[in-house]
């Protein structure tokens, strides 16, 4: 099992997520950038169940999901 997320994995979860954090709705991509008067963010990428848990990394089981750094923070505090 992988804990690593992958760059087309990222790419499907941001696109399924409509570049948009998971929690707050915040304009994200896999690099922070302006376009067409948007502020994107950089998206950190999150395990809902931990790898260590036997939480999967792969993209299509849903465990792995795109929040901004903020949320990701919040997050990762209250688990």
């Amino acid at each position: 099992m992988k804990r690593n997320v992958g760059n087309g994995e990222k790419d499907d979860i941001l696109e399924s997520q409509n570049y948009s954090c998971n929690k707050c709705g915040r304009a994200i991509d896999r690099q922070k950038h302006r376009e067409g008067g948007v502020a994107y963010v950089r998206a950190e990428f999150h395990h809902q169940q931990m790898y260590a848990d036997g939480g999967s990394s792969d993209a299509d089981t849903g465990n792995i999901i795109a929040l901004c750094h903020n949320c990701h923070l919040r997050y990762t505090r209250q688990t």
